[in-house]
């Protein structure tokens, strides 16, 4: 598996003629890292001192952590939270209820978007905190044995705020009244035995959205394939199963089959096939992978093979109705049904 791409060293910074929304005395760049308890000061910090509306957007997000940022007396309009909100999440304590509560309390907007997988917190008249740190405890290292965690701060180029709107722009805001359908499927999916890792379909038709993919990361890929028995899939390695909201335990192939569909590799894989006439061939499929993955250094041809072929055994093994996969001679295809 390719190293995962190192992070520019500037001081100073310009991309496609964008420019720095404040003087660069404000600015605290210098390419270093800092853990996520630096991390989290970093942003309380800013967030006293901003004028402008925030966005935090962490994958888990407890609430208590969410409470402390936003204890700050803010001298900015109100400004918005994103998280994943998968129900295995929920079930597993990474995130919690309550957080949209805090956000609510605050006047913030509160959004969800079932296949972000990110940590971005972002003061735009500041900075931006990107890293591997959650909004959680352990991510910003405020308890005993927190995670070891790595973030940096990048400059709020335009080019980097208008990423940041496109996140939420392909998210679900939440009212109060999504809030009680959700905080009820919890509450029913608490109460049985081997609790279910995904939202029922009912739900999930309001929670999910079809997204535009047309370029990814390599940690929006699968970096293994699963062993399936029976009806359980096992052996699922941790990135991937953080990567589609599973559980520790085995979790059953209909459950998988659906987290499948909506990440974003898979979405990739059928917006792809859509557009070159609903089937391609391995090798100019792993291809226009390669030249779809964003991360510098670039992902090697090899090893974009090698996520393309995990990304279609996976399909293989869930036993999904919507990508085909055959040999009609010597090389593998890949079609829609």
């Amino acid at each position: 598996m390719p190293n995962l791409p190192r992070s520019a060293r500037r001081h100073r910074v310009q991309e496609d003629r964008s420019t720095y929304l404040v003087p660069d005395r404000t600015y605290p760049f210098s390419g270093a890292l800092m853990d996520g308890r630096k991390g989290a000061s970093w942003v309380v910090d800013a967030l006293a001192q901003t004028s402008a509306a925030v966005s935090l957007c962490s994958a888990y997000l407890r609430s208590e952590v969410l409470t402390r940022l936003l204890s700050v007396q803010l001298a900015g309009p109100p400004g918005r939270v994103l998280t994943r909100w998968q129900l295995g999440d929920l079930l597993a304590g990474a995130s919690d209820l309550d957080a949209y509560t805090a956000a609510s309390n605050a006047g913030f907007k509160f959004f969800i978007r079932l296949d972000y997988h990110g940590k971005v917190f972002s003061i735009p008249d500041r900075g931006i905190l990107v890293g591997s740190a959650n909004a959680t405890l352990s991510g910003f290292g405020l308890k005993d044995g927190a995670n070891e965690e790595v973030c940096t701060i990048v400059p709020p180029l335009l080019a980097n705020l208008h990423l940041v709107d496109g996140l939420f722009a392909g998210a679900i805001l939440l009212d109060d009244q999504l809030f009680k359908e959700i905080r009820s499927a919890v509450l029913e999916a608490g109460t049985h035995p081997s609790a279910p890792s995904h939202w029922p379909a009912s739900l999930m038709s309001k929670l999910h959205v079809v997204h535009t993919v047309g370029r990814l990361l390599l940690e929006e890929c699968f970096w293994s394939a699963p062993s399936v028995t029976g009806d359980a899939v096992e052996q699922v390695d941790e990135h991937d199963r953080h990567l589609l909201g599973l559980a520790p335990s085995a979790s059953r192939v209909e459950e998988v089959k659906r987290a499948l569909a909506s990440s974003r590799m898979y979405m990739w894989l059928v917006q792809r096939l859509e557009s070159e006439g609903r089937e391609m061939y391995f090798g100019e499929l792993s291809a226009a992978l390669q030249s779809s993955l964003l991360d510098n250094p670039g992902v090697h041809r090899r090893d974009a093979k090698l996520l393309l072929q995990n990304l279609l055994t996976w399909c293989e093994r869930v036993r999904d109705t919507q990508v085909v996969i055959d040999r009609p001679s010597y090389s593998q295809r890949v079609r829609l049904a």
